[in-house]
């Protein structure tokens, strides 16, 4: 068992003892009123790996893609119990099978198991170019689309992706087709993918999918597209369009939820809508839109296994530190499944020395529910007197700096 007390060395991890009824037990001395740990070496084909326990009251990201256990425990002795019949498997072989082998999912996970074994056998390279031989081979659509989406999920987001073939895919994929269902992002992708002098095509191709496409997530992420370039080029005749397209055509979507927070409930010059919430490091503390009137401040909604959110934490540091003399705070509102995930995160790189709370439920709390909260980091900035100034891109990255060296 490693854990903070041990600053999860592997080294000095205290071993289990093995119980009659094959749980393993210790007893750990804690000063604090939680213990986290993870358990090492439980797992058959990877000793070296930790997992979380199981025994816990809550559970935090590790960052390394697995959890740790959290005990809230109270001071003194803590004691842990591990049952090693709870842990899955997970070299267990499993068969999957389909009633329709003909459905869109049969077929894909059918080209996805081609897939993986043509990996292990090639190289990247050669295995974008065993994709689009197939494609070019095949003749069934649904097919040679899905054959485009294994090249989007593996290539678009690395330096391998072609120009050409994310070119050539736009006259594959039907702008009708269910395969848009299973990432309709990929449709925004093709702009930051593309040359510019190829802008007119994919707008060309995003426009049919906004009209052709049957699926509300579809066609509510086309409408979008058009609806960010109009934020872009700031034209508010083209920004009013689409978003009304976007609330009628598909007024169930998240990006129409997402619009009319933007455009109605959080829009520049509207109140902060109101909320109240309990510091993490002074519990005695609660801060609301009235006690934090006469202040500047940003609400970032986040959490902590949140990689776009760790993204911005150096621009909100910069931030922080060049304008809190001028009355700037931030508000950090955690959607995590506890506060102590929180209050572990902060004693590694990020310290982020402002205002903490924690929202129970996540984006089921009433306060994220008020704000629209449908994905984090969701920042919003509110000025001295509880008007909302701007939210979100303008809050992002370099724009944070940008936006309040216009208002400062």
């Amino acid at each position: 068992m490693i854990c903070e007390l041990i600053d999860w060395s592997k080294v000095d991890a205290d071993q289990l003892n093995l119980n009659e009824n094959g749980t393993y037990s210790t007893t750990v001395e804690s000063s604090n009123d939680t213990l986290i740990y993870q358990i090492l070496g439980s797992l058959e084909y990877n000793k070296t790996k930790c997992v979380n326990g199981t025994n816990q009251d809550d559970f935090i990201y590790d960052g390394k893609g697995g959890f740790r256990s959290i005990l809230f425990s109270g001071k003194g002795s803590v004691d842990i119990v591990f049952d090693p019949r709870k842990i899955v498997n997970l070299d267990t072989e499993s068969n999957l099978e389909f009633a329709d082998t003909n459905s869109i999912t049969a077929k894909y996970n059918s080209l996805n198991e081609w897939l993986k074994e043509d990996r292990n056998e090639h190289d990247l390279e050669k295995v974008a170019e065993e994709i689009f031989a197939k494609i070019n081979v095949e003749q069934e659509i649904d097919t040679k689309s899905l054959l485009c989406y294994l090249y989007m999920i593996n290539f678009f987001n690395t330096s391998r992706v072609d120009l050409n073939k994310a070119k050539e895919i736009l006259q594959i994929i039907p702008p009708s087709s269910i395969v848009w269902t299973m990432n309709p992002n990929f449709l925004a992708w093709f702009w930051f993918i593309l040359p510019q002098k190829d802008h007119d095509l994919l707008d060309s191709y995003i426009e049919r999918v906004s009209n052709e496409n049957k699926y509300p997530p579809v066609k509510s992420e086309a409408i979008n597209y058009f609806l960010s370039l109009a934020e872009m080029e700031e034209d508010s005749i083209k920004i009013r369009r689409f978003y009304n397209r976007l609330i009628t055509e598909c007024p169930e979507t998240f990006r129409a939820k997402d619009a009319i927070f933007k455009y109605e409930i959080l829009a520049p010059g509207k109140d902060v809508p109101s909320f109240s919430v309990t510091s993490i490091d002074k519990p005695e503390e609660v801060y609301t839109e009235k006690s934090l009137l006469g202040k500047v401040y940003l609400i970032e909604f986040w959490a902590t296994t949140c990689g776009h959110c760790q993204t911005e934490l150096p621009y909100m540091h910069d931030a922080y530190e060049k304008y809190k003399k001028n009355g700037f705070e931030i508000l950090s509102l955690s959607l995590d499944n506890s506060p102590a995930a929180v209050t572990e995160f902060r004693k590694g790189e990020w310290k982020m020395p402002w205002l903490h709370a924690f929202l129970k439920d996540g984006f089921e709390n009433e306060i994220a529910k008020k704000f629209g909260v449908g994905g984090y980091p969701t920042p919003i900035l509110i000025d001295a007197e509880g008007k909302i100034i701007a939210v979100k891109n303008k809050l992002r990255g370099e724009n944070l700096d940008k936006t309040l060296d216009e208002y400062f």
